[in-house]
């Protein structure tokens, strides 16, 4: 029933990129439309009443955003605005988002914003703290599940200076053309340079500077330099290298 509204209402709208944005949508109101989530896709405000397929929003806060741009597509993906504000989740063109949370609950000024041709299988973010920040690149693999922790979320505290000792310093930042192994988690403050590989079940929690590398363990260091990856399997790469080489 809902897709075949959406097919009549397209019927009615001459422009023809209206009608695109309008077919990857689904209709279903806001319970509370006062705090509701402004969702922008491929440059235009979407109304209230319409949601993008694969992806539910919870809507608790004030002033948020989710920007999408052309070509981005969700399955089963979640993002929670509980109690934030002025909030923004961004998605570059192209990429993919499979079985993923996103937490910008709590958060005030927080963000994530995702480069376009990115692919995430499962896992999720977390940026519910002020001003916490999760930066992709473009053209980045995250295999199933990769959890990515802006903020820590609770305070740990010096009993002999009584400070907070856990804050953010900068945002957590993951380069272009970066492939996140199975179980990887990567924390606050954290930075992968570009063309880097984590191996699965490691552990990120500094930032690191020269690119091409390996990063692997808990805590996460640098295992091989001088490397690059591609999406291809590895045996069919193989046969493709050694025949360039002939």
């Amino acid at each position: 029933m809902n897709k075949f509204i959406i097919r009549l209402l397209c019927c009615f709208i001459p422009d023809k990129k209206l009608r695109h944005i309008l077919r990857q949508c689904r209709i279903g109101g806001y319970r509370n439309i006062k705090n509701r989530v402004d969702i922008v896709y491929c440059g235009r405000k979407l109304p209230g009443f319409f949601r993008v397929c694969g992806l539910t929003v919870l809507a608790g806060g004030r002033q948020n955003q989710i920007i999408i741009d052309s070509g981005a597509r969700f399955f089963n993906c979640h993002i929670l605005f509980r109690d934030a504000r002025n909030c923004t989740f961004r998605i570059g063109k192209n990429s993919r988002m499979d079985n993923m949370v996103v937490h910008l609950s709590w958060g005030i000024g927080a963000g994530v914003k995702i480069g376009d041709n990115c692919t995430f299988y499962g896992g999720g973010m977390w940026v519910g703290e002020p001003n916490s920040r999760i930066e992709i690149g473009k053209n980045c693999l995250m295999a199933n599940p990769v959890y990515l922790w802006g903020a820590d979320g609770h305070a740990i505290i010096d009993r002999g200076t009584n400070t907070v000792i856990n804050t953010i310093s900068k945002p957590l930042i993951i380069g272009d053309h970066c492939w996140l192994g199975q179980g990887v988690r990567v924390l606050k403050n954290a930075h992968i340079p570009n063309d880097t590989v984590v191996g699965g079940g490691s552990l990120v929690t500094k930032a690191f500077t020269e690119s091409h590398t390996i990063l692997a363990g808990n805590p996460a260091r640098v295992v091989k330099t001088g490397i690059d990856w591609n999406h291809k399997n590895p045996y069919w790469m193989d046969l493709e290298l050694k025949a360039n080489k002939q």
